[in-house]
Parts: structure tokens; sequence; C-alpha cells
């Protein structure tokens, strides 16, 4: 079967109960804590702009819709046990714009780029792959949580 999985552990760890419970575990505390931080963020916008909610001019910003939904799903991805080389279809477009919602220097943004394709693109998966894969997505999910939101409401010009 075509597929990257933690190569770089042993093979009774993960087959195990604990390590699917632990990787389910991580992925629940990530979106909750994605999701206190990106309501949190609108609650302030709100306080500060109170009758942009009520304001039939007001939209939801594009830019907070696509960060959230991206990277809800790059949490997913991020605590996989196992990623089919197909599953990378499902995220590849959405690494660059998460990578430019970052502070990560230009260099860093190509070499986190880098380290996944080439994890992608090494069949069959080594330790080594498998290890730089899982290191780019943290280094990548912790920037994110560290990155500003996007404003989520903006007034629409009336014309």
């Amino acid at each position: 079967m075509n597929l990257i999985r933690l190569k770089f552990i042993s093979e009774r760890v993960f087959v195990s109960k604990n390590l699917s419970i632990v990787l389910l575990l991580c992925h629940i505390f990530a979106l909750i804590m994605f999701a206190r931080k990106w309501v949190t963020s609108v609650k302030k916008e709100c306080k500060k702009a109170t009758n942009l909610i009520n304001d039939k001019t007001s939209c939801l910003n594009p830019n907070y819709v696509v960060s959230v939904l991206f990277v809800s799903n790059f949490i997913g991805i991020s605590f996989a046990r196992t990623l089919h080389y197909q599953f990378y279809c499902w995220y590849f477009h959405s690494v660059p714009f998460l990578l430019l919602s970052t502070n990560i220097p230009f260099v860093g943004n190509v070499f986190i780029l880098a380290a996944i394709e080439y994890a992608f693109n090494i069949y069959p998966a080594t330790a080594t792959s498998s290890s730089l894969l899982q290191v780019a997505h943290m280094v990548l999910l912790l920037n994110l949580f560290y990155a500003k939101v996007p404003r989520a409401m903006f007034k629409q010009k009336v014309i």
C-alpha cells in the first residue's frame, strides 16, 4: 500500500491503540486551541465595531473564511497516523497560503515547502522522509497558531 506513515517509530507502537488515542487527543486539542483563538479574535473585533455585525453592508472576510477552513484541514492532516500519497491533493494548494499567513521568513517558507514536497516524493517512505514531514507540519502548525488572525468582518462599499 502506498502510504507515508510514522516510519521513525516501531511497528508495535505504530499499530497500538495508545498512539491512535494520543493522535486523536492532539487533534481535538489543536482544534479547540485554534477555535478559541478565532473566537477571541472575532469577539475583540466586534467589541471595537459593535454596529458592524448589525450593519447590512458588513460581510465575512473571505481571507478569514479560507484561513479557518485551510487551518482546520491542515490540523487533521498534521495528526493523521498515515498519509496516502493521494492525500497530498487534500492540502497541497493550501500550503502556500498557510505559509504566507505566518511570520516565517521567506527562506523558512521555502524550506518547509521543499520538505513537504520531498517527503511526498520519496517512495517508499523512509524514516527520514517521514520525520521531515512531521517536523515541517509541526513547525507550520505552531507558526500558524502564533500568527495574526485575519479580520473576520469588513464593511462592504455601497454602490
